[in-house]
């Protein structure tokens, strides 16, 4: 019986170092182009230098690829911390960020 249980064990942590990482699955290029889509939504009706200057911090942005997601953690302009984007392989964009653009900045 325990050797049942470790071998399942051993081929379960097998199996998990196979699955693929994230950028494999979801390139960071569309990743970007993802949350530039978001902002275009919720802010559409502000102004092209206003939409403009948050796109730049997005491009600016450090993008991180974790087996999960992506993460970018983004400085809008005037805002005192950077926020983070979670861009998942199903094409979804949320995080703080998001949050921030729907409630305050553009909303």
């Amino acid at each position: 019986m325990k050797s049942v249980l470790v071998s399942l064990v051993i081929a379960s942590l097998a199996l998990i170092a196979c699955l693929p990482d994230v950028s494999t699955e979801l390139p960071e290029p569309e990743a970007r182009a993802l949350i530039e889509n978001q902002v275009l939504n919720i802010c559409g009706k502000r102004s092209t230098n206003f939409i403009s200057n948050i796109m730049i911090s997005v491009q600016a942005s450090e993008a991180i690829a974790t087996r999960d997601n992506w993460i970018f953690n983004i400085s809008l302009p005037g805002a005192a911390k950077s926020m983070e984007a979670l861009v998942f392989p199903s094409k979804i964009v949320s995080g703080e960020f998001v949050v921030e653009l729907r409630t305050n900045t553009c909303g």
